[in-house]
């Protein structure tokens, strides 16, 4: 067998640990510095050949038993009766078996039979002990107890028949559970013998198993034997970190030839897409279990609303040889809630401002416009749910620029030219509306007076509530919300990663609460690139989520970074950052993210009265170029030109040094304004083509793309 495809049931085989059945080589052993145990009295030799398991790269069991002389030693601890009955020194070999197992499941290894081999002898001699005091009993069931309440039931077969099945996984628990049973019954007095046991963090959650076990029969499940994996740290030891790059090739299969089960037993239903850092295109599979879950999010929100909901699917007839379609994540979601539940809900109470036409147009093009007007022309509207503040204030922009248009054309029922629409969908759209004078002279009446207050609780009295992310790098845009929205509420919706859900909103744009519903969730510390689980990690440390779905996606790299703000009990709270490997190398390590930028900049926003929509920032000449776009407010774009950049950059590098700490070094800033509207032109453009929705295009803030860079540079305010 090779290292990585071992056997696990040949290699743990009844007697495996005896190092009596065993030849070695002896160059392996002393590379290993393989070494007994001495804290380990018994069984010492299950330990020494656990550990020599996972570090061989090759081990041969041979076809047939051919069998060895043993000279039996009456003076050994397997032979004297007097040390077994010895509490104190039967506590010592069940701390050694502990070890043995621990370091087994650590390695990845099923160590389920050992646990009936090791805690069997150990049960039998608690029942012909009475001599075991109630603290002995209750000691021995604390260090096994873990052990035997995670083992199964084995399947009989020529090793293990069935009596002896039975024995290893009724007796530990009849015995060693329940230590009252055969002690002295005055000595079971006081104690608690109901107490839950200790929680043991290697025992897999109630999810992973759930998903290992559904799985075990795909490809991946047998390359790495999910079937044989029942604690965390054996999911760990066998199944590696993985990113888009290991699942390409998988996903080119199903996708060409139809293959299934390849990564997940569930029928893959759609294909969403998503993009890297350099923009190439990823297909993350969904299936019918995950897409639910993320249905029932959105359900909870718009349930019994009127309800402007900014999202838009990516319309596409691209279908692959396994019968999944093509879209967005939020046009999946989009289609399912609205013929499996808006269809229904419409009727009691729940309503949306836009028309099915228009939630699902036939091919890719800018509704924006569209999405407005049909908006403006409902009174009641009572929420706003957006994917985030970047797409939710892109629209407030187009307000502004363009209500003079959306009035006339609400007040004539049509879409105009200065839709941008095709004329055919122009038409189409059309159809949905009547002419609505009344609404309209509300409208100009509103806007007419300008946009230096809050409009959007003039234009719906009854708005209660803005959902939308704006957090992370989205935190630049969520700060300007309040210009339109005013003292309406606004808050995050839930945490989505491509993957999976991580977590809820907490209040305000502050933070989340981690709620990987659906998912074993992981977090790859920054700091030492250590997995943790969730409940390890601290307050104040930066880590990359890792996800295990029930799409097939396991120990999946997300490539985000999230801040752990804060603990309550069992709750955590964290705040999410930016993009994995997204910022400027600093002198003493480390990255410069876009999010120690945003209250640097509102620091500079505050102290010289300037107003910064967006910021893009790179890497150039030893220097970090830093450029804060303008706002198209009036007089802005002047008092941003008199600004002394020299002096603006010096004190924006101070307020970043002071964001970062010693531990690194900020370089000199460049300090550059961008020209209203740069970051938008950037969006258009890479959205054009057709293939790709705009919420499927993330803010630009590290620059990593020189061509970008370029078209940035052509954008500085001179």
């Amino acid at each position: 067998m090779e290292k990585g495809h071992l056997d696990n049931e040949r290699l743990f085989a009844s007697n495996w640990g005896l190092v009596t059945s065993k030849l070695y080589d002896r160059a392996f052993l002393e590379a290993q510095h393989a070494r007994f145990d001495e804290d380990v009295t018994m069984c010492e030799d299950f330990l020494f050949n656990v550990g020599l398991y996972a570090e061989a790269e090759r081990i041969l069991i041979l076809p047939q038993f051919v069998g060895y002389h043993y000279y039996m030693n009456a003076a050994s601890l397997v032979q004297d009766k007097k040390s077994w009955s010895d509490g104190n020194r039967l506590i010592k070999f069940c701390r050694g078996y502990k070890k043995i197992l621990e370091t087994g499941l650590s390695h990845g290894f099923n160590m389920n039979s050992t646990i009936g081999e090791l805690s069997v002898p150990i049960a039998m001699n608690m029942i012909d002990n009475p001599g075991l005091t109630m603290e002995q009993r209750l000691t021995i069931r604390d260090l096994l107890g873990p052990f035997i309440e995670m083992s199964y039931r084995i399947t009989p077969n020529k090793i293990y028949p069935e009596k002896k099945a039975n024995d290893f996984y009724q007796i530990p628990r009849s015995v060693i559970m329940h230590p009252e049973r055969f002690a002295d019954p005055s000595a079971a007095e006081g104690h608690a013998f109901v107490t839950p046991m200790k929680s043991v963090g290697s025992v897999r959650s109630e999810v992973l198993q759930q998903i290992l076990e559904k799985n075990a029969g795909t490809d991946i499940g047998r390359r790495y034997d999910f079937m044989n994996i029942w604690t965390v740290d054996a999911y760990r030891a066998k199944v590696p970190l993985m990113s888009y790059e290991d699942y390409r090739p998988w996903i080119r299969l199903t996708t060409r030839t139809g293959e299934s089960e390849i990564f997940t037993s569930e029928h893959i239903i759609a294909y969403y897409v998503d993009h890297d850092e350099d923009g190439n295109r990823m297909l993350l599979p969904c299936t019918r279990s995950l897409l639910e879950r993320f249905v029932a999010l959105y359900d909870g929100l718009l349930d019994g609303h009127d309800t402007f909901l900014d999202m838009e699917s990516l319309p596409t007839d691209v279908s692959f040889n396994d019968q999944a379609t093509l879209d967005t994540l939020s046009g999946l979601m989009l289609s399912e809630y609205h013929a499996k539940i808006y269809q229904r809900k419409r009727h009691e109470g729940t309503r949306l401002t836009a028309p099915e036409t228009l939630l699902f147009p036939g091919e890719v093009v800018d509704t924006v416009y569209a999405r407005l007007l049909f908006a403006l022309r409902e009174r009641d509207v009572d929420q706003i749910v957006a994917l985030s503040a970047w797409e939710l204030l892109s629209q407030l922009e187009e307000l502004e620029r363009c209500w003079p248009d959306l009035c006339d054309d609400i007040e004539r029922g049509q879409i105009g030219e200065a839709s941008g629409l095709p004329e055919k969908y122009r038409e189409e759209l059309a159809s949905e509306l009547r002419p609505d004078p009344e609404r309209a002279a509300e409208l100009r009446a509103v806007f007419s007076r300008g946009f230096d207050e809050p409009v959007l609780p003039k234009v719906w009295p009854r708005l209660a509530r803005v959902v939308a992310c704006g957090s992370g790098d989205y935190t630049i845009f969520a700060d300007h919300l309040p210009l339109y929205t005013g003292t309406v509420p606004c808050t995050n919706g839930p945490f989505l990663l491509s993957v999976g859900i991580l977590g809820e909103a907490a209040e305000g744009f502050n933070e989340y609460e981690l709620a990987a519903d659906g998912c074993f969730c992981e977090f790859l510390r920054r700091r030492d690139g250590a997995a943790l689980p969730a409940e390890e990690t601290e307050p104040g440390h930066v880590y990359e989520p890792v996800l295990t779905t029930s799409s097939g996606l396991y120990r999946y790299r997300t490539g985000a970074l999230v801040y752990i703000t804060r603990r309550e009990g069992e709750r955590i709270f964290f705040r999410p950052l930016t993009r994995l490997e997204r910022g400027v190398a600093l002198e003493g390590g480390g990255l410069l993210h876009g999010a120690h930028l945003y209250e640097p900049l509102k620091v500079l926003e505050r102290e010289h009265g300037l107003r910064l929509t967006d910021c893009a920032f790179w890497g150039e000449d030893g220097k970090a170029v830093i450029m804060p776009e303008v706002s198209g407010h009036k007089g802005e774009t002047e008092k941003a030109r008199t600004q002394d950049r020299e002096a603006l950059g010096r004190e924006l590098r101070a307020l970043l040094q002071k964001e970062l700490g010693d531990s690194t070094r900020m370089p000199e800033v460049e300090l550059v304004f961008g020209v209203p509207g740069s970051h938008r032109a950037l969006r258009d453009l890479q959205s054009q083509g057709g293939t790709v929705a705009s919420d499927n295009i993330y803010p630009t803030h590290y620059v990593s793309s020189e061509a970008v860079r370029d078209f940035f540079r052509a954008r500085v305010l001179k």
